[in-house]
């Protein structure tokens, strides 16, 4: 069964990561890509807030990644995805912790688990939330926003 990955919500539950780290994303990567490689199963990554000009996509082995740009969301781009798919959707997992987005992918019939639980999995153990997990993405940038020094 294929995965498809709300990136930014499952690195909070992921040891040694933070989104508060410049290259989070790819620190994801890091330790996704060798788990799909040994499972034999393909997943897709998502991340929101690309920088404008950069690569939007890109394959590492079973992983493929999807940066997306502003406006639009990761979660978006993952019902759009799926969407997509059709009936062959419900072949899939969605791994998010979104209280929105997992009520709407349910709603779909698609089979959904938490950041948590999936960090679980990768890494064999239980995971530990990390202090100052946000509880959406928004949340999250404006609290580092407002840690930024400001310019005279």
């Amino acid at each position: 069964m294929p995965y498809l990955i709300d990136g930014h919500n499952l690195i909070p539950y992921i040891p040694g990561l933070s989104l508060d780290q410049i290259d989070d994303e790819m620190a994801l990567v890091d330790k996704l890509a060798p788990f799909f490689q040994t499972i034999r199963k393909k997943a897709v990554v998502y991340f929101d807030q690309a920088f404008p000009g950069s690569q939007t996509r890109m394959n590492r082995g079973n992983l493929s990644l999807c940066f997306i740009r502003s406006p639009r969301t990761a979660d978006e781009a993952i019902l759009s995805d799926l969407a997509r798919l059709g009936g062959d959707a419900k072949n899939f997992t969605v791994v998010t912790s979104d209280n929105t987005l997992r009520a709407l992918v349910q709603g779909a019939g698609v089979r959904v688990i938490s950041g948590e639980q999936f960090a679980r999995i990768l890494t064999g153990k239980k995971a530990e939330k990390h202090k100052e997990e946000p509880h959406c993405d928004v949340d999250y940038w404006l609290r580092l926003f407002e840690k930024r020094p400001k310019n005279s």
